[in-house]
């Protein structure tokens, strides 16, 4: 008997270390336990690169299936590499999966409608479904032009002994032996308890937390600190911390970097969101035994809008059980920063502001703001809950050539602009809704605006004593400081080119492409590094003059492009003046 043969991609679009497929071997170890489906099909090794489409015609042109797993970011590229194999494939098969397939059933039939080379659609978990779709053993959880049938997508979860276990199944193990440096996505547990509805963790079917045989999580642990190409190691879950295990499996983790002397950088998706008694020592751990991706612990309220808390169904998630959490990390010198959510159904800039006052009063080190984005799977993708806040929203994109850039391009290339739209990423985000229109959410962005570049900046740090009224007051002379305002109406204009409606939903320079991909922030501490003497002229109109002077002997001598970015910071000694002053002035 002639098996069939599916080729599985999971497509990374980063343009540094690239990702691996691990969505893809997931699926594939699944499926491979299982004697029949072992008999009846052959699965190639998963693609993972972006490359062009023509690079992989001859690939795809042998397989009888391909599935793609589909995420926001490669979505429009997944579209295009299913059109052409169908050309060259009529007679195969395109399967589709992931985060980004739509679960509401009017949005999936629209959704593969609008793919004539689509044949069928995940919905949600994919390993059970997929595997009894190739037995012929039925077509839960798929959709098709003919049928949606999709129903209680829990039960369509994974059991904590059924983890996939690509990494031991030697799956990746050609990848690694001829790939640079790789990102290893992992989890020790599946599934969120919480259902906030700008995030497609929870829901209807990802809302049962599934906990995976710690025996296989150690194994697939064991494979992943021999490899010598590992560039970060991700932890997928989200929650982490939850769980007393998650000690220990943080202890086993530092035990198997000495035994092979291979220190991986280690990122994590999501810790405990209602603070759990674990994570003190987990965070105890990490600060003085890993090497983080993130050194700070983050500390996710969103908004300390109550109103706002219950639009979001984030009321369920209590803040206070954060400031425990928040105690902890004073006590043992753990530096926070706190992230937010700008722009959320119920918030206004009045309580923007009372938000970002409120982090600082607590005496967390930084606040980081993130872009109300939709995605596909939450409440907030749905047209009852649009219709309910009276949203509005419009498409960005972004062509894939900006992916490869970053700040030091930017500084070496300003103004750089790209019209090749030939391969873009495509993201949704809020125009309007009944809180607040463009011109409020200017205004809010003129309150993250002081505060990330001021105080995250560390610009005005050792003089700030009071945001609420520093903010204001700053807002009220703007006017009167020809230099700040200058830097303030640039972001006000980057604001406006991403969130109005009249403006076009290709974005071709790339300083705005960073300032929505990098939490919010241009160039603004250099130029304020580089014009110190106009920007204490400015400021002299509220503060002394003598202390912008003694703010500015804090500032780096010699240009650092840490002037840019998401953690642009203008102070000489960012750790020694944060111990100083941050956690003696608030405690």
């Amino acid at each position: 008997m002639i098996k069939k043969s599916i080729q599985l991609a999971t497509i990374s679009t980063s343009h540094f270390s690239p990702w691996l497929p691990y969505a893809a071997g997931c699926l594939i170890s699944y499926c491979n336990r299982d004697p029949v489906i072992a008999s009846q099909y052959e699965f190639s090794e998963p693609i993972f690169e972006y490359r062009k489409l023509s690079e992989y015609t001859e690939q795809l042109s042998e397989a009888d299936y391909l599935g793609l797993t589909c995420y926001v970011w490669n979505q429009i590229y997944n579209d295009k590499l299913a059109a052409m194999y169908k050309r060259h494939r009529p007679d195969g098969i395109v399967i589709y999966g992931g985060p980004n397939i739509p679960e509401e059933e009017d949005v999936a039939n629209a959704f593969i409608a609008a793919r004539p080379y689509l044949d069928v659609m995940f919905v949600g978990p994919g390993e059970r479904n997929f595997a009894a779709w190739l037995k012929g053993e039925g077509d839960e959880g798929t959709v098709t032009r003919e049928k949606y049938n999709v129903s209680n997508m829990r039960a369509y979860q994974i059991k904590g002994d059924d983890l996939p276990t690509p990494y031991t199944d030697l799956l990746f193990d050609d990848i690694f032996k001829r790939s640079g440096m790789l990102k290893v996505p992992f989890e020790t547990n599946r599934g969120c308890p919480y259902s906030c509805a700008f995030c497609d963790w929870g829901g209807q079917s990802r809302s049962k937390l599934s906990v995976f045989d710690e025996d296989i999580v150690l194994r697939q642990l064991d494979y992943i600190y021999k490899q010598r190409n590992v560039s970060e190691l991700e932890l997928l879950d989200a929650n982490f911390g939850v769980l007393p295990r998650d000690v220990s499996l943080v202890e086993y983790m530092i035990e198997l970097q000495e035994l092979h002397d291979n220190k991986i950088k280690l990122g994590y998706a999501g810790l405990a969101k209602n603070g759990s008694k674990h994570l003190p020592r987990i965070l105890d751990l990490f600060s003085k035994s890993m090497n983080l991706d993130q050194r700070n612990q983050k500390l996710s309220f969103q908004s300390h809008t109550p109103l706002v808390l219950d639009n979001i169904d984030r009321s369920n998630i209590d803040n206070s059980k954060l400031l425990l959490l928040l105690d902890e990390c004073k006590r043992t010198s753990v530096v926070t920063t706190s992230e937010l959510i700008i722009g959320m159904p119920g918030e206004t800039a009045d309580t923007w502001l009372d938000s970002i006052a409120t982090n600082h009063n607590y005496g967390i080190n930084y606040i980081r703001t993130y872009i109300f984005n939709y995605v596909p799977n939450t409440s907030l993708y749905s047209a009852e809950y649009r219709k309910k806040f009276a949203i509005k929203s419009k498409k960005l994109r972004f062509p894939y050539t900006f992916g490869g850039l970053s700040y030091k391009f930017l500084h070496n290339n300003p103004g750089h602009t790209s019209t090749d739209f030939s391969d873009y990423e495509e993201f949704e985000i809020t125009t309007e809704m009944y809180s607040w229109d463009i011109d409020e959410l200017v205004k809010m962005s003129d309150y993250h605006w002081w505060y990330h570049n001021m105080w995250n900046g560390g610009v005005l740090r050792p003089v700030v004593t009071d945001v609420k009224s520093e903010v204001l007051m700053f807002y009220k002379y703007i006017d009167q400081m020809p230099f700040m305002k200058s830097l303030v109406e640039k972001n006000r204009s980057i604001v406006r080119r991403l969130y109005s409606a009249d403006e076009p939903e290709e974005i071709t320079d790339l300083e705005t492409y960073l300032y929505y991909t990098k939490c919010m922030r241009s160039d603004e501490v250099y130029k304020i590094w580089a014009n110190q003497d106009k920007f204490i002229a400015d400021m002299s109109l509220i503060y002394d003059k003598a202390d912008l002077e003694e703010c500015a002997t804090h500032f780096i001598e010699d240009f650092s492009l840490r002037l840019y970015g998401t953690d642009a910071n203008i102070l000489k000694n960012k750790d020694g003046f944060l111990q100083r002053n941050e956690y003696n002035a608030h405690n």
